[in-house]
């Protein structure tokens, strides 16, 4: 009987365990990470977009990166509907002095660098969509990297 009772509590305790670690890999995947960028480094880019045809877009206030990630995928779905794979995972940046929001795609994982690798050896270049939008939510350049 003793023997019974610590096999099960052991049991009992592996499955307390997993459910643990299960929850906190879970809880962890819906975080996101918001990494620190200058967006002075992106003058070119915001100038060009400037120039261009684009009318200016305001989305409204983004005052956190959960609804930076939202707004961006909106606008990436809009403006690229046909590479919803750039888009599907997202890097999100910060710049606080600036307050300026910087999402772009992350390239699925199967994929060198900018090259998917396929296993029957064919290569296709690839980008990924990225965009600015100020905190007040006016974007600021939204365009594919090559």
């Amino acid at each position: 009987m003793k023997k019974r009772n610590y096999i099960l509590l052991t049991v009992i305790i592996l499955i307390f365990i997993i459910t643990v670690i299960i929850s906190i890999n879970i809880y962890q995947s819906n975080v996101i990470k918001v990494k620190e960028f200058d967006v002075n480094e992106f003058q070119y880019i915001i100038d060009q977009y400037k120039q261009s045809n684009f009318e200016p877009k305001e989305v409204g206030e983004i005052s956190d990166a959960k609804t930076a990630v939202k707004v961006a995928k909106g606008l990436f779905e809009k403006s690229f509907p046909d590479e919803k794979e750039y888009y599907k995972k997202v890097e999100v940046f910060y710049d606080s002095s600036n307050e300026v929001w910087y999402v772009r795609g992350v390239l699925p994982g199967s994929w060198v660098g900018k090259v998917p690798v396929l296993s029957w050896l064919i290569f296709v270049a690839g980008g990924t969509p990225e965009i600015l939008i100020s905190r007040d939510g006016k974007v600021l350049a939204c365009w594919h990297s090559q």
